[in-house]
């Protein structure tokens, strides 16, 4: 005999039903359902949250921010992932050290933005992303977010994927349920040549915040590890889901790897020129040197 629970979120005041989630369980397997979804609710509540407040933050009035409205406004122009939103970025999360230079997470919002900077292929100093990274957990230890942001900081510049490991893991002992945690925990195990243990954590943070802003990163961090496993269909197929929600070129470079070693050349040139118009001069060299994998195995699958 099995069980079904349904699982929904309503809005405030209204009887409107916005979120769905269902479990199929055994009958013996109620705890674990229960587990299940004692951490889906936790997962989607950040999601949530973290909406909630750009959407407060953005109905704000310029001349009325204060650290926690600008840090909110960067980190709505981070999420949008472009060189110019980037800039943009960076210039709230510098406002909102200057309301508190003690506020712990614009430090980790600039360490992300100069990361994420090197990632696009602009000119970015790769060390200042880890020092202001070590910065925000200086500051403040006991927010995962500071300790996502220096993960980051290490994975994304490839100074130190071990590094990005260990911080990612301090960040999950904080909260077992941010889906960003085990989309950077996959990442890093990628740039280590670990994909075969990627792919769990990066199934668990798509299966924790399905609608999360950032999903499309962990579409194209599947594509990766499944183009590293040699598994080009999942890898092609992956991999096109992320470059319809726009993310950057390197996940049009994973798909046209995938798509050459599956022996598909039309459909991989064709990948190429969409990948040459969207980012002009991105070259092989240019790949290898800023794909977020240092596993020199990884890196000449590219």
């Amino acid at each position: 005999t099995g069980v079904r629970r349904v699982l929904f979120r309503s809005e405030g005041g209204s009887a409107n039903q916005v979120w769905v989630e269902k479990y199929d369980r055994e009958l013996e397997d109620i705890f674990e359902l229960q587990d299940d979804i004692t951490q889906k609710v936790a997962g989607a509540l950040g999601h949530e949250l973290r909406r909630a407040e750009y959407q407060r933050a953005l109905s704000k009035p310029t001349e009325s921010l204060g650290a926690w409205e600008a840090y909110h406004r960067g980190l709505f122009r981070l999420f949008k992932r472009t060189p110019k939103s980037n800039e943009e970025a960076r210039e709230l999360f510098e406002l909102a050290i200057e309301h508190d230079p003690s506020f712990a997470a614009p430090y980790g919002g600039i360490a992300r933005v100069l990361a994420t900077s090197w990632v696009f292929g602009e000119p970015a100093n790769r060390t200042e992303a880890i020092v202001y990274g070590r910065k925000a957990v200086d500051l403040d230890e006991r927010d995962e977010f500071t300790h996502i942001a220096l993960g980051i900081a290490y994975w994304l510049t490839k100074l130190d994927p071990d590094a990005a490991l260990r911080a990612f893991e301090e960040a999950r002992k904080i909260n077992p349920n941010d889906a960003q945690i085990y989309h950077g925990i996959g990442g890093a195990l990628i740039s280590l040549g670990r994909a075969e243990e990627a792919v769990e954590p990066i199934e668990q943070a798509m299966w924790l915040s399905p609608a999360d802003a950032m999903n499309r990163l962990f579409y194209g961090r599947m594509a990766s590890a499944k183009l590293f496993l040699g598994d080009y269909e999942d890898s092609i197929e992956w991999g096109k889901r992320a470059i319809i929600k726009g993310v950057n070129w390197i996940e049009w470079a994973s798909v046209i790897a995938a798509l050459s070693h599956a022996r598909l050349m039309d459909e991989a040139f064709r990948v190429r020129d969409e990948l040459e118009e969207f980012r002009p001069g991105a070259s092989i060299a240019l790949i290898v040197e800023r794909f977020p994998v240092n596993d020199p195995d990884y890196l000449n699958v590219l």
